[in-house]
């Protein structure tokens, strides 16, 4: 659904040496963070700042079926949380994606 597209088209002049740094670093802080584990509520938090689709009417799709729910969080355990009609749904691995706001959410757990 997203075409690619390079930085330079996006906008942004940046030297690859200088591209591979920041990326280096930013890895290195976020392993710091991690440290084992120990930072995930950290990680949880940043990574939830930025969450695309918070508050929205996801689905969300694993081997044994599909779900079709609103976004809430991402658990202490790291799981997916999704609101759905039957109730809160843990969802540890899945492909998410977006669905089109005037879509029903009465669409719940599809198998």
């Amino acid at each position: 659904p997203y075409r690619a597209v390079s930085l330079a088209e996006a906008g942004v002049a940046c030297a690859p040496a200088d591209l591979l740094r920041e990326l280096s670093d930013a890895v290195a802080r976020n392993l710091d963070l991690w440290r084992a584990g120990e930072g995930f509520s950290d990680i949880r938090s940043a990574w939830l700042a930025g969450a695309y689709g918070l508050g929205k009417l996801l689905e969300a799709r694993t081997p044994s079926g599909s779900a079709n729910g609103v976004f809430e969080t991402i658990d202490g355990r790291g799981r997916l949380v999704l609101a759905t009609q039957s109730g809160k749904l843990m969802i540890e691995a899945a492909d998410v994606f977006p669905i089109a706001a005037n879509a029903s959410p009465a669409a719940g757990i599809r198998t």
